[in-house]
Formats: structure tokens, C-alpha cells, sequence
């Protein structure tokens, strides 16, 4: 029986992921902050799983975790992101991105792939975004934190290559129907039709791990914005997402 670790296990992308796994015949390490959702959601599913309540923004705590428990595949899809221009949002707010979008699932990412080295199989996951293409004003370290990710994952992936039976995946889905966008923001982007709902997500995370693939952006419309986008001048491209952006907030 496989074992596979999922953090944000409690919403959005993380619960889609757990509840599209959770038929099969494996062991599930649900990892999120909200105790409460944690035990909802594993009332609702099949067999012995586990129950990890952890703030990803403890580190320290984040480090132990690939010493205690061995498992087979990781999936990092916890992500938060923050709306607002660098006079709303306090140092604290912003820091707990950085620490949720990317010092974690890289602590994660390194600990687990020295493990999957070591037993020679194992897959990582890192549930990136579109906006890690891209530079995004009003969700600067958000985007910031997820173009770290990105990075880190195929820089990563590239370094395992030498090691064919460990793999490393980084999927960016563009916006997703989740709690991660509230009030105006929410209604712009369903005015807009852009969000696709996480089970979407999960079910490509699904079928692109049986490929030999290093990273997915999942959606046509998604891969075909950010080429458009990457093709204008950085000042057009800033004005274009700052505006959209700022006016979702307003």
C-alpha cells in the first residue's frame, strides 16, 4: 500500500486531491491547520489515515516531518495568498506566504527527495500557479512565492534526474474556485468565467503523474494566457494584471 502525504488537506485544491485518492488502496497523511476540517474530512473517508494539524508557517515543526513518517508520494497544495498593496498588508501577513507557498514545500521537497533517493522510488508534487509566470501587483508575494516554487521544482527536478525512480512534478492551475479569493475579487474573476474548480486540479494531478513530465500548466486557456501575457513588455504587463487586479479589490 502506497502512502501519500497531502498538505492543505482541509480546503480547496488539498480536499479535491484527498478525495480523488481516497478510493484507492492507499494511506493518506492529511497535513492542514484547521484541526476541526481535518477530522470532518476523515469522518467522510475510507481507511486509516492520519491526521497531521500543523501550521506550515512552523518550520520547525515542518522539518520533522520527513523523519517521522516514510511515505511513497508527496503532494503539496497548501497556498495563501493575500490581496492588497504593500500599505494594507502587514510584514507578518506577507511573511506567512513566503513561509506557506515556499520555504515550506521546499523543506518538504529536499527532506522527502533525500528519502526517495535513499528507498529509490518516490514522486513529489508542488502545486504551483500560473501566477509564478508573471509578476502580479496587489499579490506580490504571492506571486513572488509561488515563482520561487517554480523555480526551485524544475531545478530540483533536474538535479534528480539521475535518479529515474524519483520524479518531481510542479502543476500550475490558473485560478481556482476555492476560499482563497473573497468578496469582489471572487465575483471578478466568476464574472470572467477563469476559475475552474479544484477537483479539475486534482484530477490532472492524477493523470500527469503516470507521465514522465516535470511540470503541467493545467488548462488550454491558462497555458495560452501566459504565453500572451510573457509576450508583452514588462511596463504593458504590469499595468494589464496591476488594473485587473485592483479593480477585483475595489
Amino acid at each position: 500500500m502506497k502512502t501519500i502525504l497531502i498538505t492543505g488537506a482541509s480546503s480547496g485544491i488539498g480536499q479535491a486531491v484527498v478525495e480523488r485518492f481516497a478510493s484507492q488502496d492507499v494511506c493518506l497523511l492529511l497535513v492542514g491547520r484547521n484541526q476541526e476540517k481535518l477530522q470532518h474530512l476523515a469522518q467522510k473517508l475510507p481507511g486509516k489515515n492520519q491526521l497531521i494539524p500543523l501550521d506550515l508557517t512552523d518550520l520547525a515543526a515542518v522539518q520533522k516531518i520527513p523523519a517521522r513518517y516514510k511515505i511513497d508520494y508527496l503532494i503539496n497544495c497548501a497556498g495563501v495568498g493575500e490581496v492588497g498593496d504593500f500599505q494594507e498588508l502587514s510584514l507578518a501577513q506577507e511573511l506567512a506566504e513566503i513561509e506557506t507557498n515556499f520555504l515550506a514545500p521546499m523543506i518538504l521537497s529536499k527532506g522527502y527527495a533525500q528519502q526517495f533517493v535513499q528507498q529509490k522510488s518516490g514522486t513529489i508534487v508542488n502545486v504551483c500557479s500560473t501566477a509564478a509566470f508573471y509578476v502580479h501587483p496587489f499579490l506580490t508575494s504571492y506571486g513572488a512565492s509561488k515563482a520561487a516554487l517554480w523555480h526551485f521544482s524544475l531545478g530540483l527536478s533536474e538535479e534528480l534526474r539521475a535518479y529515474p525512480h524519483v520524479q518531481v512534478l510542479t502543476v500550475c492551475p490558473g485560478p481556482t474556485k476555492t476560499a482563497f479569493f473573497q468578496g469582489k475579487m471572487q465575483i471578478a474573476f466568476q464574472k470572467n468565467n477563469f476559475q475552474m474548480a479544484p477537483e479539475k486540479v486534482a484530477e490532472v494531478i492524477e493523470k500527469v503523474l503516470t507521465k514522465n513530465k516535470n511540470h503541467q500548466i493545467i488548462g488550454y486557456r491558462n497555458w495560452w494566457m501566459t504565453q500572451l501575457i510573457r509576450c508583452l513588455p514588462i511596463k504593458l504587463r504590469l499595468k494589464i494584471v496591476g488594473n485587473y487586479i485592483k479593480q477585483g479589490r475595489m
